[in-house]
């Protein structure tokens, strides 16, 4: 376990070296991830009203924008809920609260990239930008498991589908991924 996240932590440092080292400018942010990047696709659903009042903003899990709304701004881009799962697609932005990168619901990771795929089927500019920002509640969903041994296939199932998700996206022409 601890050579995959030695890994796992030593890509992200390569990511994020690449990407500031680069001069991009950016056309559009396209975001696959769970409450910590949903604008209002879990909200819009109406299974959870209690996000329609303080101390929630706007369908979001926070009291204000979530952090790719913050980047969107800073890099002069339109970020929008993408509504998939009331079949609206107004949107770029695909995360979903309480969404895994391993699990098999409406709200996950695979949904989520199908709903994008099937908006973009002539795939992707190399100005598009990418941001997978998963797993948290695969995680969460390991607590009760007593044994490492047994909570390691769930974490490793859930860092194997984010590595597929983000290889099924440079298939589709994505070349920067966060």
């Amino acid at each position: 376990m601890y050579y995959v996240l030695k890994s796992a932590l030593a890509m992200l440092c390569l990511i994020f070296i690449t990407f500031a080292q680069a001069d991009i400018k950016f056309e559009k942010l396209f975001v696959l991830g769970d409450s910590l990047s949903d604008q209002n696709n879990l909200a819009s659903t109406g299974q959870v009203p209690f996000l329609s009042g303080p101390p929630y903003a706007g369908g979001r899990f926070t009291n204000g924008p979530v952090a790719v709304e913050l980047l969107a701004d800073s890099l002069g881009l339109e970020l929008k809920p993408s509504l998939h799962l009331i079949q609206q697609f107004t949107g770029t932005n695909f995360a979903v609260a309480g969404a895994r990168a391993g699990g098999q619901e409406p709200i996950d990771l695979t949904t989520q990239l199908g709903a994008l795929l099937s908006l973009n089927p002539g795939g992707f500019s190399d100005r598009d930008l990418f941001i997978l920002f998963f797993g948290g509640n695969d995680i969460r969903g390991t607590r009760s498991i007593v044994s490492n041994k047994a909570a390691f296939p769930i974490l490793l199932e859930a860092a194997e589908k984010v590595v597929q998700a983000a290889g099924v996206l440079i298939s589709y022409g994505a070349k920067n991924i966060m």
